[in-house]
């Protein structure tokens, strides 16, 4: 954790102003954990929020982690879980960019760090394509036809220069295509891609329902080490169900239910997913702290 720590030292977030925190009793017990009890505890109480649709509770709640806690490794991941939020606000589109924005923009090379910046590049990825559409729909108005590269694009004002390069840095793929309904008129269809997203992408609504609806899925049973030496964690279903019962043991780095494990600690563990993460904590037999969850 200690080298997670000196990776992690360049990267924080603003901190919130006095009257977007929880209350200070919260707070208050917040500062009696460690930054992973406090994390994982963020993500229980976050969850129920998000599945009550109450976003603003489970908003606050990550908040206060990173304002508790804004040079921990464990930020990143608390970042990707407010931006997400923030998504799910229609009128939030900008402050979660500016989420994203940090975590692709983060220091540092960890197995944790490298899915949260990945993430956070789809994200960001995922809102260029949008934009380069829209103006590719305009330029179509004007023209009666698509550019013939993306330089276009910028040389016209359509869009800015920093507008076409990705968040891997690189530009997008572009390339003029022929339509079905006018195989003999050259420019009128395209393919535009930009790094790991390619082809037809997935609504937004449905990627943002699938993490929220996914967050009761799974259960940390336990936490051990492989015989190389490797943390894993011992997962499980928690619904009802077949799978109810299966206890798998997942090595860090391997994959689970599509998702890899990215990070393994005393208290809990993260799945990564190519869009989203889900924190889980060990699952304990005693009582979980008070953690404000009520109102």
């Amino acid at each position: 954790m200690f080298l997670f720590l000196f990776l992690f030292s360049f990267f924080s977030l603003p901190v919130p102003a006095a009257a977007e925190l929880p209350p200070k009793r919260i707070e208050e017990e917040y500062r009696s954990l460690s930054p992973e009890q406090a994390f994982y505890l963020s993500a229980q109480v976050a969850g129920v929020a998000l599945l009550e649709g109450n976003l603003d509770k489970a908003r606050k709640v990550w908040m206060l982690f990173a304002h508790l806690w804004p040079r921990h490794a464990l930020t990143a991941p608390a970042a990707i879980q407010m931006a997400l939020i923030a998504r799910l606000n229609t009128d939030a589109e900008e402050e979660s960019r500016r989420l994203f924005q940090r975590v692709a923009e983060a220091p540092g090379k960890t197995l944790l760090l490298d899915s949260c910046r990945e993430t956070a590049r789809r994200w960001l990825a995922r809102s260029q394509i949008a934009s380069l559409r829209a103006a590719m729909d305009r330029y179509y108005i004007s023209h009666l036809e698509y550019p013939a590269t993306l330089a276009e694009l910028a040389l016209g004002g359509w869009v800015k220069s920093n507008d076409l390069v990705t968040p891997w840095g690189r530009p997008p793929d572009y390339r003029r295509t022929r339509s079905d309904l006018f195989p003999d008129t050259p420019g009128q269809a395209y393919e535009l891609s930009s790094g790991s997203l390619a082809g037809p992408l997935q609504p937004e609504k449905e990627i943002l329902e699938a993490w929220r609806s996914n967050l009761p899925r799974w259960v940390l049973w336990g936490i051990a080490t492989t015989f190389d030496g490797r943390p894993s964690a011992l997962l499980g279903f928690a619904e009802q169900g077949s799978k109810a019962g299966n206890k798998v043991s997942v090595p860090l780095g391997e994959k689970f239910e599509g998702l890899t494990l990215v990070n393994v600690d005393q208290v809990g563990a993260i799945l990564g997913g190519p869009d989203f993460l889900f924190a889980l904590p060990q699952r304990l037999t005693g009582a979980v702290p008070d953690s404000g969850a009520r109102e």
